[in-house]
Order: structure tokens, then sequence, then C-alpha cells
């Protein structure tokens, strides 16, 4: 809950085009589109970019955002196994697609699908040992 305060607060000491600036600049991470995006001038935003990127609240607030939408890998698979155990997901019902799908990135992240190729040539190797100069 503190955390959720926090960025309320720190949001309180943005502008709304700051605060627009934030939402943008976590979408692309480009700082002179993210002003574009958040209103400010096609001529301008390269320097109102440099500009807002040290602003210390505004930063603080990129950071805020960015660690409330990170999810960790236990999270991850946490939900995709419940829905390739079929529960429901945010209260509505997984579909066989969910499944099957989940099912595929819980084997692909154990790396059960790993296709094992066989590969022969006939390659000719020469190594040359260099020692060095004599002492």
């Amino acid at each position: 809950m503190e955390h959720i305060e926090q960025i309320i607060k720190n949001q309180k000491r943005l502008s709304r085009k700051q605060t627009a600036f934030v939402e943008h600049f976590i979408q692309c991470f480009n700082a002179s589109e993210a002003a574009r995006r958040a209103g400010y001038s096609e001529r301008s935003a390269r320097n109102q970019a440099h500009r807002l990127m040290t602003n210390e609240d505004l930063l603080k607030s990129i950071d805020e955002r960015l660690e409330k939408l990170k999810v960790g890998t236990d999270d991850l698979l946490v939900r995709l196994a419940r829905i390739a155990r079929g529960e429901s997901v945010d209260g509505r019902e997984v579909t066989v697609r969910e499944i099957l799908k989940a099912l595929e990135l819980i084997g692909k992240y154990h790396s059960l699908f790993i296709q094992k190729v066989q590969h022969e040539s006939d390659v000719n190797l020469h190594v040359i040992y260099d020692e060095g100069p004599e002492v």
C-alpha cells in the first residue's frame, strides 16, 4: 500500500504533461518520442526530453512505474501453471487455446522442445602452435 501511495505522491508533484511523458516513456523508452507524444512541440521535444530526464521527481516516477509493471519469473510461471490447469484467471474461465499456449510457454521455459540437429561435415583443421620467441 505504501508503494501505491508513493506513486500517487510523486505524480502529484508532476504536471499533466510530465505524467504523460512518464507513461509514454515507459511504452517506447525514447525520451524525445515520449516528449512528442506527451504534447511537447516537435521543435522542442529533444530539449524538453533532456530537461525532463534530469528531473528527480520524474525519474522516481519512471522507476516506480517500471517496478509496478515488473513481473518476476516465479510470478509468471505460477500464473502460467494456473492457466495450464484450466483455473479461472481474473474472474473468467480460460479457453482451450490459452491452456495450450500456457503449456507451450512452460515447455519452452523448461527447454522441453529443443530440436536436436546432428550435423556431419568433412573439415580439415590445421592448428599452428606458436610458442613465441626463444629466449
